[in-house]
């Protein structure tokens, strides 16, 4: 069981924004200092952290900082695929929205890298 399983299986059985999934979301963004975010008052967490679930913009730019150079393909279905130029390396995975779509995808990309 990889550090991505339970997030996947989250984001997965997502239906929409979901605040909850994104300060876990956070957790990874912010690496090794990630348990900082148990330590937020909720003031905190949602002032800070963004709204991953529910932007595309902020979906992008999580995948632009975990995965740099990575491409990203998204349809307005919930569907994204996501590519390493020059690489076989490509994620295709549906959510109930392009945020979600784009987060499992993310996901799933860190997880096979882990994995390899």
């Amino acid at each position: 069981m990889s550090k991505y399983s339970d997030i996947i299986k989250r984001l997965k059985a997502a239906t929409g924004p979901d605040r909850e999934l994104d300060f876990s979301i956070e957790k990874f963004n912010l690496g090794d200092l990630g348990y900082v975010v148990d330590h937020w008052d909720t003031a905190q967490r949602h002032s800070i952290v963004a709204h991953y679930t529910a932007s595309i913009d902020a979906a992008l730019e999580l995948v632009e900082r975990m995965l740099p150079g990575w491409g990203v393909k998204v349809d307005t279905c919930g569907q994204a695929v996501l590519y390493a130029g020059g690489k076989s390396d490509w994620y295709l995975e549906d959510a109930s929205s392009p945020p979600l779509a784009i987060l499992l995808a993310l996901f799933c990309a860190l997880e096979a890298q882990e994995t390899n």
